[in-house]
């Protein structure tokens, strides 16, 4: 796996000379949750300030595989706070044993990654979501469900585009309220928890 270069962004002047390398620990992060088992996707570790630095070169972070509840080998250049985004999240309800494909799944609060847990090799990370939710599109004005229907909506700074499945649905893990959703004219929209 290729590891993605850390900046140290508290010495960044606004000049590419300026930026330092430092050289990622290397961590495995575990998921814990009452409510799910998170069995495998995609996902993004941000630093909640990275910014102007890696931009300007083109660099963004890559996404790191999520199997059985950890990633291991996650590259975190000191403590802080991380956003986490999650793509193609496959997550299984420990009460009934259902399974959720899940498009994208911002996580609302940054997660707090600290020197012990750099030291120690590991952080665990409580996750809670509050869903799941079906959001379903469909067409007023026959109420026809519009599948594969392309939807986006955004948090924060990022942005997401997704398609809806055969049934025109979308399995969010959070309130998808909790997004700005764009919904484009002669467009209906039915949340519903699941």
């Amino acid at each position: 796996m290729r590891s993605t270069p850390c900046y140290d962004t508290s010495k960044v002047v606004r000049t590419a000379q300026t930026v330092q390398m430092i050289k990622p620990e290397i961590l495995t992060l575990e998921f814990r949750s009452r409510e799910f088992s998170f069995e495998r996707g995609s996902v993004w570790l941000i630093a909640s300030d990275w910014e102007e630095g890696p931009l300007s070169r083109q660099e963004v972070p890559s996404a790191l595989p999520l199997e059985q509840n950890r990633i291991e080998k996650a590259p975190v250049c000191r403590p802080g706070e991380f956003q986490l985004i999650f793509e193609k999240l496959s997550a299984i309800r420990r009460s009934d044993g259902r399974t959720f494909v899940v498009p994208a799944f911002l996580v609302p609060e940054l997660v707090r990654i600290s020197n012990y847990d750099i030291t120690k090799g590991t952080a665990i990370i409580a996750l809670e979501p509050d869903g799941p939710y079906q959001l379903t599109l469909f067409d007023p004005r026959d109420h026809r469900p519009l599948a594969h229907w392309p939807f986006s909506f955004s948090a924060n700074a990022s942005n997401f585009r997704i398609d809806t499945d055969e049934r025109g649905a979308i399995i969010f893990l959070s309130k998808p309220t909790l997004y700005r959703l764009e919904l484009k004219k002669n467009m209906g929209m039915t949340i519903v928890p699941v």
